[in-house]
């Protein structure tokens, strides 16, 4: 019976069901479920309806097993977190120290997931329709991060007066919550250099702060930046400007904190890119378990959005003020630790981080003579001379080198900015 149960063709998505349990002989198991979706189309005129099936809950219902909590993955309330280790008034971070040369510093640029499809948290839209996600995998790193900041600044001093801030300079501040988080200075908004624009890098806000609510210490420098920026893809506002009502919309939608939830997004790629934003398509889950796509529910609403195939690109508010505000990204596997903790601990002989201009091995692009190989115009010298990148999306490696190109050129350009 309990085959029959799943679908057809025997594609499910194992999903985790909260923390490991002992068994009687000492080992851990780890509860899951599988779970599948069916997808329906009730009327040509309207959006695809997406329906989700768990077995645990079909084999609840189909053998009268009662008991059994409403089932989610296992995600943890940040204020539950925040009060436990508040409990504890020891240091928990005590070991961790500032950076020491914050000169020309910049937070790490954020690492792409590993797969197209993803679970996020969603915890910004900005006026351009940018929607700033983080990984659902990554909020552990989070929460570690604002307990950090909590630690090191709740009690600390303001900077002092003959501090001045320049544009770019990566900071600290606390914001409206109460809460300490990282920071990126944008510009004074006074002659007296009391109140400043910042944005916070790990949720896309752009924030104005009193000065006394900013720190320029530095910690978790080898902590990347812990949000994507995203676009949605197939949508367009009409006119080119996105009405407030619409981005209050999709703020709904999409923010990971709503009231009594902990909410997540499913999030897919749809288009390889070496810069942000990231085209995506989001879906939505309503509490009846349907799943409708963002984009869709977009296209719902009265002269509001136009569904397009290519997307045109609004530039953000940060590039219009200073193009070196945004940050990067990086391919998958960049950073080879990925242990918060582990980054924070102390390095005996820092290695500074030179950057080099990636050459490519043939032999690993696996292209020899006289192939044809697909490639993207990059400059013209003369009749007889152009440079080319590889273009090719059939080769990993070649796409993930041109990302390195790319993010190499934007990193010099900031360089130069600053000078």
């Amino acid at each position: 019976k309990m085959i029959n149960m799943l679908p057809d063709n025997m594609l499910v998505t194992l999903v985790r069901r909260g923390g490991p349990v002992m068994d009687h002989s000492g080992h851990h198991s780890l509860p899951v479920d599988l779970t599948w979706e069916v997808i329906i189309m009730p009327d040509p005129f309207l959006p695809e309806v997406v329906t989700e099936f768990s077995l645990t809950e079909l084999i609840a219902g189909e053998f009268g097993i009662n008991g059994i909590d409403e089932l989610e993955e296992t995600i943890e309330d940040d204020d539950i977190f925040d009060e436990i280790n508040n409990e504890d008034k020891t240091e928990e971070f005590s070991h961790v120290k500032p950076l020491d040369l914050t000169e020309n510093f910049r937070w790490l640029d954020p690492e792409l997931p590993p797969s197209t499809q993803f679970t996020g948290r969603g915890t910004f839209v900005d006026e351009c329709g940018q929607i700033f996600i983080q990984l659902h995998s990554q909020r552990h790193t989070v929460r570690l991060l604002r307990r950090l900041l909590n630690e090191k600044f709740s009690t600390s001093e303001p900077d002092g007066l003959g501090k001045t801030l320049q544009p770019v300079e990566e900071c600290c501040v606390r914001w409206r919550d109460g809460n300490w988080y990282r920071a990126r200075f944008i510009e004074y908004l006074d002659k007296e250099e009391q109140e400043g624009l910042v944005v916070l890098v790990d949720y896309g806000n752009l924030y104005k702060v009193e000065m006394e609510d900013l720190r320029s210490t530095i910690y978790g420098q080898r902590i990347p930046i812990q949000c994507l920026r995203t676009v949605l893809a197939g949508v367009e506002p009409v006119g080119g400007t996105w009405s407030q009502e619409c981005l209050d919309f999709i703020q709904e939608k999409i923010n990971y904190a709503k009231l009594g939830e902990n909410y997540k997004l499913r999030v897919r790629i749809v288009e390889k890119t070496e810069a942000q934003p990231l085209r995506v398509s989001i879906t939505d889950k309503s509490t009846e378990g349907v799943v409708v796509d963002l984009a869709q529910m977009l296209a719902m609403l009265p002269g509001e959005v136009t569904m397009v195939k290519k997307l045109h690109i609004l530039q953000d508010p940060l590039t219009r003020i200073n193009k070196s505000l945004s940050w990067g990204m990086v391919p998958p596997g960049h950073y080879t630790q990925k242990n918060p903790y582990l980054l924070l601990c102390p390095q005996e002989d820092p290695d500074d981080q030179v950057s080099t201009i990636p050459s490519i091995d043939w032999e690993q692009a696996g292209v020899s003579e006289g192939q044809m190989l697909q490639v993207q115009l990059a400059d013209v010298e003369s009749f007889s001379c152009v440079f080319v990148q590889p273009a090719d999306p059939a080769c990993d490696y070649l796409v993930q080198l041109t990302a390195q190109h790319i993010e190499l050129a934007r990193v010099v350009q900031a360089e130069c900015d600053l000078k």
